[in-house]
């Protein structure tokens, strides 16, 4: 981008964000009525859903366990999971 303030132009930097978005890795399967992440683990009595920060982790869970058929990893941005997180509390 370039800017012209009345003597020359110059290039003006187009601003750098602060962070990127970040993407956290759930195990899903989709219904029809939307993505079902029922995978909820009781450790010491609480129900404890996994959140990945890497997609290669997540696959390697799946690997690891019986989960059946339909079941994927599936990257959400943060206010995705946030909507997904409240969703399933509702629900």
């Amino acid at each position: 981008m370039t800017e012209n303030d009345g003597r020359k132009r110059r290039e003006v930097a187009t601003p750098t964000p602060v962070y990127q978005s970040l993407v956290h890795y759930l195990i899903v399967r989709r219904e029809p009525t939307g993505f079902v992440a029922p995978h909820t683990f009781f450790r010491f009595g609480e129900r404890v859903m996994p959140v990945f920060r890497a997609r290669e982790a997540a696959r390697r869970f799946i690997d690891a366990r019986d989960l059946g058929e339909g079941w994927y990893v599936k990257g959400f941005s943060v206010g995705e999971l946030i909507s997904l997180l409240s969703a399933l509390t509702r629900g």
